[in-house]
């Protein structure tokens, strides 16, 4: 006897950016400018290029990151996974998930049990969190933010002293 699929129910549905966006003012890029010339100076100094060029690297990143708005994506949880950019993720590959404040946004956190991504951030808007709270609970289980890892913690520390 053949096996019944189950009709698929949309539980929420949300269009969001792809990150928190804040845009970036010109004081902000001449400090940055600034610290970033003192360290290479520095660093020129006791001649590791290669990590001057990884600086840079990463304020032309933090650059790019501010001046462009990300683009929106279509983001939907039916009672088989949740879709986030094209990308359906079923729901036994999904772990927990908890909400963080960025920047004044709400984001998402959705650990997963696969090896890439290994956890998914979606930004939502302050209207459409309890419904996709709700609808998610059904599936996977809640947890209160933690910075259970040195590199969440230092990545954190990093963002607030820097204001990436």
């Amino acid at each position: 006897m053949p096996e019944e699929k189950e009709e698929i129910k949309t539980l929420a549905t949300w269009k969001s950016p792809l990150r928190v966006f804040k845009k970036r003012d010109k004081k902000h890029f001449t400090n940055l400018i600034m610290v970033v010339f003192l360290i290479s100076a520095v660093l020129i100094f006791f001649k590791e290029f290669l990590l001057v060029g990884v600086i840079l690297a990463l304020v032309f990143v933090a650059y790019v990151n501010s001046s462009i708005e990300p683009p929106e994506f279509e983001h939907k949880i039916t009672n088989q996974g949740l879709t986030s950019g094209g990308h359906t993720y079923l729901w036994e590959e999904l772990s927990n998930f908890w909400l963080a404040k960025k920047d004044g946004k709400t984001v998402l956190n959705i650990d997963t049990k696969v090896h890439f991504p290994g956890r998914l951030f979606i930004v939502l808007d302050d209207e459409i969190v309890g419904e996709v709270k709700k609808a998610l609970s059904k599936y996977l289980s809640f947890r209160e933010e933690q910075k259970t890892t040195f590199l969440d913690r230092l990545t954190d520390w990093f963002s607030q002293k820097l204001q990436f």
